[in-house]
């Protein structure tokens, strides 16, 4: 019982994380946090939850979605305290974030909790609106407001392309 109410503060907690990721964070709110796989392991030797298969994870108007999402998280320390402190996240395969009018996809995310950046990399593309930015990744730095988009180093790399729409 114990172990499953660590989990579950930790998945708990690891969702805080994951919905402060947008880059413009108005997205959070009160709303319940709801997480569906096929899956979910929790190794608290290796402090990691993983779902697989199918994953949604949503809180109102934001959304992931991939094929396998790993939370890293680390344990507070204390004794007798269960609550735990994400570390970093990682989503591979049909990744997909929604929050608002901003869209992300790409073959895998990363998120690392004490840097607050986001990596989107494999095909990524991000869309605000109408406008849109595609490399083969993008990094957000969440504090900074900055990103950066960087083209495939592999032969037939198509650069980065930009599409902006004016009004």
């Amino acid at each position: 019982m114990k172990l499953f109410m660590r989990s579950s503060l930790v998945i708990l907690t690891f969702l805080c994380a994951v919905f402060t990721l947008h880059p413009t964070a108005v997205c959070l709110g009160a709303d319940p946090i709801s997480i569906k796989s096929d899956r979910m392991l929790s190794t608290e030797e290796k402090n990691t939850v993983v779902f697989i298969g199918h994953v949604d994870a949503r809180q109102g108007d934001t959304a992931i979605t991939c094929d396998e999402m790993t939370v890293y998280y680390k344990q507070n320390g204390k004794k007798d305290d269960t609550t735990s402190q994400v570390e970093k996240m990682i989503c591979k395969g049909n990744v997909q974030a929604t929050c608002g009018n901003w869209l992300g996809i790409s073959k895998r995310m990363d998120y690392y909790a004490a840097e607050r950046k986001i990596e989107l990399t494999g095909n990524a593309k991000a869309w605000k609106g109408q406008n849109m930015v595609q490399g083969e990744s993008i990094t957000h730095y969440l504090d900074e407001g900055r990103s950066e988009v960087k083209q495939g180093s592999g032969e037939g790399s198509e650069g980065v392309h930009v599409i902006i729409q004016q009004d």
